[in-house]
């Protein structure tokens, strides 16, 4: 474990970063204690901060550029504030502050003094972050909504920020994902909405406790070798009275020609102070709370409805990546639009946007349509899993299975396959073994790993007893030997950017519902990865398939195995191959394919 780091105020002002002196900042002045306020209002006729509780007030002073400020002695730590802003017309605003580090829990809407200081201990962390960042390391992402990952425990309303991290870290290390994602953690007043509408673009929510225990889980998860990666939102906020609409009396975050929809408000992009604003904000999780990732949520509604935006992103990714090389910025993009999800990765010099990753939402919806139909009739349906290997092998794709696929209706991964319930647990390994055999970094939400038979209750939380059920825990360990084989193998990972790193052997074998690929590595002396799939319930003796090389081909993971709660059928732990000319290969393996099952063979070396 390496020594202590402290956590500075807030870096030094660049091109790209302003937030430093920002919102409320504890100071000492002249010996005396308290607190620097400071707040952007260029069109207000006063300001002051009003303090509770009991709503005292202190006048601040006009600056430069619509700033205004003062010092206020006696305030510190974990006081309540809120700005009160007389516009010109005279009207009398109660606002939050924007840049506050910390908010009172809700339903209170008022923001909090914060010091930020905190120990780290993931200095060897930071230090080697931008070598996972390359484009061939491997990247597997386990989906968290935090409020309905544990259950709260006596005395809490949700497990938070710290019993997560404890309980969260050793999970991910079992199971062999590389990062988490969490859903966002800014402040919300509506829990419902899972953050995705905030006002608050600066302080963690206090729901699940402070912003130290919000560095605790990080630190925590970066000691474990798990990097973070956060959903961020750039497009819009919501039409709360204390928030960020109509701040000084004029439509200064919003513009003059405000986007609406239902009552979420459109950011005026085209001002630079509003970009600055919310590239303050991307930079400051990165800064303050040793973010790895940003997951940029609703990209292609933002470039197409708002102007602006297309400079925006582009300057918000150019600053993610002058400030902090080792971060990655992740878009999310329409299914429907390739052309857009192309761009979205290609660097900015050649036109693109410069993002290092785009969520391939086409992969999923192909693939959960081929998974939905009966397997005695999916062989007239073969072209949907063809469509989503391709998807797949476009460059730079996250296939998210993710919480939209699991909520409102849409019925839980293993309760989308059809059959009876060994049948649906064998499909659901099959849709898991070909999601980490394409091309393509994974995502999985919470509660995919144990074969949850609900959907996902944001209000409720994971039934941790399934891993004592064997059947469910028999899918556990399912994800976490594919996690360990995509780790250790380059031809899974590396192979996503190789020219020819997925090379078909059966892709037309439709009447038999087989489908077979071969994975290549990107250096020549690592070993090729046969993948085979066979996804009717009629095992496949003596199947032949073509192989680029001759030798003894090792049977590293097959789903139907006893271990995975199948039926234990395979190849006895590898086969030779023939040499004789098949699937425009030299070489054959007489494969024994179970049904409904995805299998791993490995090529002699």
């Amino acid at each position: 474990m390496n020594g202590p780091d402290f956590a500075p105020p807030g870096p030094a002002p660049t091109g790209c970063r302003h937030y430093a002196g920002m919102g409320a900042r504890p100071v000492t002045v002249d010996g005396l204690a308290g607190t620097r306020f400071r707040v952007w209002a260029p069109h207000a006729r006063a300001v002051a901060v009003a303090l509770a509780p009991g709503n005292e007030r202190a006048a601040l002073y006009a600056g430069a550029d619509g700033l205004w400020e003062g010092f206020v002695p006696g305030v510190g730590h974990g006081d309540s504030y809120a700005f009160r802003i007389e516009s010109a017309r005279g009207e009398v605003l109660a606002k939050a502050d924007p840049y506050a580090s910390a908010c009172e829990l809700p339903p209170g809407i008022g923001s909090r003094v914060w010091d930020l200081a905190y120990r780290w201990w993931d200095a060897d962390w930071m230090r080697a972050r931008a070598g996972r960042r390359a484009a061939d390391a491997p990247l597997s992402i386990y989906e968290v909504h935090l409020g309905s990952w544990r259950a709260a425990e006596a005395g809490e309303r949700f497990a938070g920020y710290r019993r997560s991290a404890d309980e969260l870290a050793p999970y991910l290390m079992r199971l062999g994902f590389t990062h988490v994602e969490l859903m966002p953690l800014v402040e919300h007043g509506d829990y419902g909405d899972w953050g995705y509408r905030s006002g608050s673009r600066f302080a963690p929510s206090a729901r699940y406790g402070t912003p130290q225990d919000l560095m605790y889980l990080v630190d925590r998860l970066h000691q474990a070798g798990l990097g973070v990666i956060l959903d961020w939102v750039p497009a819009s906020f919501p039409a709360e009275s204390h928030g960020l609409v109509r701040f000084d009396g004029t439509p200064l975050y919003e513009g003059g020609r405000a986007r609406a929809e239902g009552d979420e408000i459109a950011f005026d992009l085209t001002d630079d102070a509003v970009g600055a604003f919310l590239i303050d904000s991307a930079l400051y999780w990165l800064d303050t709370y040793h973010i790895d990732g940003l997951r940029l949520s609703g990209v292609d509604r933002l470039l197409r409805g708002q102007p602006g935006a297309d400079d925006f992103l582009r300057r918000l990714t150019r600053c993610i990546h002058a400030e902090h090389p080792g971060v990655m910025v992740i878009a999310e993009a329409d299914e429907a639009d390739e052309a857009l999800r192309t761009a979205l990765t290609r660097p900015e010099a050649v036109g693109g946007y410069g993002c290092d990753l785009a969520w391939n939402l086409a992969w999923v919806h192909d693939a959960l349509d081929y998974f939905v139909r009966d397997p005695g009739q999916r062989h007239y349906h073969q072209g949907k899993l063809m469509d989503a290997a391709a998807g797949a092998a476009a460059a730079r794709s996250v296939l998210p299975l993710a919480h939209a696929e699991v909520v409102y209706g849409r019925r839980a991964l293993l309760e989308k396959q059809r059959g009876d319930s060994w049948q649906k647990r064998a499909s659901l390994r099959a849709l898991f073994g070909l999601m980490w055999a394409f091309p393509g970094r994974k995502l999985l939400f919470m509660g995919g790993e144990l074969g949850v038979a609900c959907e996902w209750d944001p209000r409720g939380c994971l039934d941790w007893s399934l891993e004592n059920t064997p059947a469910n825990a028999a899918i556990q360990r399912w994800v976490a030997d594919l996690n360990h084989h995509y780790r250790a193998h380059p031809a899974l990972h590396a192979g996503d950017a190789a020219p020819g790193g997925l090379e078909w052997v059966a892709a037309n074998d439709a009447s038999d519902s087989v489908l077979a690929f071969l994975r290549r590595p990107a250096r020549e002396e690592e070993p090729t990865l046969l993948v085979a799939c066979n996804l009717t319930l009629l095992p496949r003796f003596d199947h032949a398939l073509g192989v680029s090389r001759g030798g003894w081909w090792t049977e590293l993971l097959n789903s139907d195995a006893e271990a995975y709660g199948g039926s234990g059928l395979g190849n006895q732990g590898g086969l030779a191959a023939q040499e004789v000319d098949w699937h425009g290969q030299r070489h054959a393996l007489a494969l024994t394919l179970p049904p409904l099952s995805v299998v791993f063979l490995e090529s002699p070396r």
